[in-house]
């Protein structure tokens, strides 16, 4: 769990002070950018978010894998 949160928090990282040169790479519209720099911070804060659920995810399919 402790590599989960520290590869979850470099994610986050890079999303937090990267994201807007990411969104300036995929695109030049300007009302897109708009768009995508509003929900940046919950980008940025999903892997924090989401990681125990993908970890749990993996123990308990490989429980499963196991038993079946």
């Amino acid at each position: 769990m402790f590599w989960s949160l520290i590869g979850a928090a470099g994610f986050s990282i890079v999303y937090w002070f990267g994201g807007g040169w990411i969104i300036g790479m995929l695109t030049d519209q300007t009302m897109v950018r708009t768009a995508a720099m509003q929900y940046l911070p919950w980008a940025a804060i999903s892997p924090l978010a989401s990681v125990a659920g993908f970890q749990l995810d993996g123990v308990f399919i490989g429980r499963r894998a196991r038993t079946s």
